[in-house]
């Protein structure tokens, strides 16, 4: 499905409190990260968002700085 035809009510679901972190990672650069390309989703860890972004998005900052 494309994004465009994405509605909240397709996000409208039953989340057990289980499963909602009540407190950060003490490495935050490990939480998870959805990515959605090409009409697929990923999972990797939020240290390696600069991988999945566009080259002209991404500075030397953000590729070897603590991102919090």
């Amino acid at each position: 499905m494309h994004p465009k035809h994405l509605s909240i009510n397709d996000f409208t679901y039953h989340l057990p409190g289980k499963k909602i972190a009540l407190h950060p990672l003490e490495k935050r650069d490990q939480s998870k990260l959805l990515i959605y390309t090409e009409e697929k989703i990923k999972e990797d860890i939020y240290k390696n968002i600069a991988d999945h972004c566009c080259p002209e998005f991404v500075t030397q900052d953000l590729r070897t700085s603590d991102i919090i």
